[in-house]
């Protein structure tokens, strides 16, 4: 028998019906606020613009936090600790083919996501397990693996740990 402990819990909703899409990605489109570094090896706004203040957004994020509240109680969070979660930063990133952001955390937060607005078959998002530094398998399996991959579909929220590797 096998006893399953510390899992890394990713929620995931596709079609969140963001009646409001088109418009945010013409706004996004429309500014001049981005930058690109060694770490973030895409078109980010990150650190100069937060998203969720945006008036074209307000209901994105509203439901966004609708969503993270129902992962929050799912993870044993109370109702009073719940409540006192607020969206602190946010902000977008544009990628082309080949661009790509280095395997980074979220620290000084609880909770974490990525929402794509827009994206590309090919667009993908790794987590990857924290490096434990043993040998590794030759066959990995559900006990052993190291990371998995979700495509960035249009309209899909993904929600986890601030701590998890991606």
């Amino acid at each position: 028998m096998f006893d399953i402990w510390f899992p890394t819990i990713i929620y995931k909703i596709d079609n969140l019906d963001n009646v409001d899409i088109i418009k945010q990605i013409n706004w996004i489109e429309e500014q001049d606020q981005t930058h690109r570094n060694d770490l973030q090896q895409v078109e980010t706004s990150h650190l100069q613009l937060n998203v969720h203040d945006k008036k074209e957004f307000i209901n994105l994020f509203k439901r966004i936090k609708s969503h993270i509240d129902i992962y929050l109680k799912a993870l044993g969070y109370s109702k009073e600790q719940v409540d006192k979660v607020k969206i602190s930063q946010s902000w977008f990133n544009v990628s082309s083919q080949g661009d790509y952001l280095n395997k980074h955390i979220h620290p000084n937060s609880i909770v974490s996501g990525a929402y794509y607005l827009k994206s590309e078959p090919d667009d993908k998002i790794f987590f990857h397990a924290n490096d434990d530094m043993i040998m590794q398998p030759e066959t990995f399996n559900p006990y052993s693996f190291k990371h998995c991959e979700y495509n960035c579909n249009r309209d899909r929220l993904l929600l986890f740990k601030s701590n998890v590797p991606h």
